[in-house]
């Protein structure tokens, strides 16, 4: 058995022993996470000469069992059991059911399968297959407006999907096959116009899962009716989907027809970067900060994709591995701060950093690196990224600058008035708790920005040849 299909498989038989274990069922959660970490961690031996192919197996009528993984399908596949790692620790806290442990492997099952799937239609079933457990986990495990939450999220993304799976299949009329590779070949005897179409529709697809403006408004719903540790997840990996899928088709299989719409995909970025910037500037809940913030951060991604430079493109795929990284961390950090001072709007608090150090400064170092400081990964992101958009416009990279700035300055003043400012009478008596998993959790992520961030070349190096085959 190949490895992806083994991790697979180890997932799904995880989830059943996990939801059979009721009191134990977060250790058994973890110990399966673990397991299948190692598995993904053993692939980077075989990714270093290129594109490797796990598994290309006919079944019929042009579908393939199929899996691979590449330098842009690795820093996502390699995230995801450390972040659900940290989520599951960051649960121990609570007195979570088996089903919730259960429904957390399901959907580390779907994320796995969606970033080494190399045929469409297995593709779409573990695209479509993420929904279930996410949708069931906000229903289940959400605040007080969970249902509505979970039924836009579920609604929005599913419309999204329908209109990716349209496009896939007026390619499969054409090509008779649904295997990426083929997939490639049968794009350059498509009309023009044809291509448009399909272009669009699958555009729009990812659009509603990255999200874009105008098509987030299922975001901010979902984000903030989630539990914190879902919400971690969603952040850095469900909506990573989204810009995933914008790389693997709309750049590497639509080049000639994205340069085409270039301006136009660079403009709803900027919208995006802005809009859920300033947004971000006037919240009060720090959840809803952080996730405008999320959104924000995903415009950068569009910007980069849109000029279909090697840099640009390089930056792209750092910056979605990085900032799942920096958005695992922050909201981890809101948990622990929401679970201490049991609020979490800012004009409530005030002087983390002298009553919760640990959980304070560690505020602090995420904030930082949300904002791009040298040494850390998001700033490698961000050279990338303008180094990338200023050989093709000055214009877009100097908007880039700014939204820089903007975040800076949300960030910057959120800290200056939650963590920083005098502490107020009401936190003067609260000792801060935070167990071993807690620390573990934060100390994971903050390691690996750092260690991505001062030396980025071993993970550059593998996005690099990607994208270099790619733009041959």
């Amino acid at each position: 058995m190949d490895k992806i299909s083994f991790v697979i498989s180890l997932l799904l038989i995880g989830s059943f022993i996990t939801y059979l274990s009721k009191n134990k069922a977060k250790y058994v959660a973890t110990i399966f996470t673990l397991l299948s970490a190692v598995v993904v961690l053993s692939i980077l031996q075989e990714i270093k000469h290129g594109r490797y192919i796990y598994i290309n197996q006919h079944l019929s009528s042009g579908i393939y069992y199929s899996f691979a993984v590449d330098g842009l399908s690795y820093p996502m596949l390699v995230l995801v059991p450390i972040i659900f790692l940290v989520s599951i620790f960051l649960s121990y806290r609570k007195e979570f059911d088996s089903r919730y442990y259960a429904l957390l492997l399901l959907l580390q099952l779907g994320l796995i399968g969606v970033y080494s799937a190399n045929d469409f239609i297995f593709f779409y079933i573990f695209w479509e297959f993420v929904l279930i457990p996410a949708f069931f986990l906000i229903l289940y495990y959400g605040l007080e407006n969970r249902r509505y939450a979970a039924l836009k999220f579920f609604i929005y993304t599913h419309v999204g999907s329908l209109l990716m799976l349209l496009g896939f299949i007026m390619l499969y009329m054409k090509s008779g096959s649904f295997l990426f590779d083929d997939i490639k070949i049968a794009i350059n005897e498509v009309p023009v116009n044809v291509a448009k179409v399909i272009f669009i529709l699958t555009f729009l697809g990812f659009a509603f899962k990255l999200p874009i403006f105008p098509f987030h408004t299922w975001l901010p719903h979902a984000y903030i009716q989630s539990p914190t540790q879902l919400t971690l997840i969603l952040s850095a990996l469900v909506s990573k989907m989204g810009a995933y899928g914008l790389l693997r088709f709309s750049v590497e299989m639509f080049s000639s027809i994205l340069i085409e719409y270039s301006k136009i995909i660079a403009i709803l970025g900027i919208i995006t970067i802005f809009y859920a910037g300033f947004l971000a500037l006037a919240q009060d809940d720090i959840k809803s900060l952080l996730s405008y913030s999320s959104f924000s951060h995903t415009g950068l991604i569009v910007v980069a994709l849109a000029f279909l430079t090697k840099f640009s493109i390089s930056g792209a795929i750092f910056q979605m591995f990085s900032h799942a990284l920096v958005a695992a961390l922050l909201f981890s950090c809101l948990f622990l701060l929401e679970e201490n001072l049991k609020t979490r709007y800012i004009s409530r608090m005030s002087g983390v950093a002298y009553v919760l150090p640990i959980v304070g400064w560690s505020f602090v170092f995420a904030g930082l690196a949300g904002m791009g400081l040298p040494s850390l990964s998001s700033f490698v992101a961000e050279y990338l990224i303008l180094v990338g958009v200023i050989s093709k416009s000055f214009l877009f990279a100097l908007l880039i600058g700014l939204s820089i700035g903007l975040t800076t300055g949300y960030i910057s003043w959120f800290l200056q008035r939650a963590i920083f400012n005098p502490v107020k009478k009401e936190f003067m008596n609260i000792r801060e708790t935070i167990n071993i998993y807690e620390i573990l959790s934060l100390a994971i992520l903050s390691l690996l920005i750092i260690v991505f961030g001062m030396y980025p070349k071993p993970l550059f190096e593998i996005i690099l040849e990607y994208v270099e085959v790619m733009l041959r």
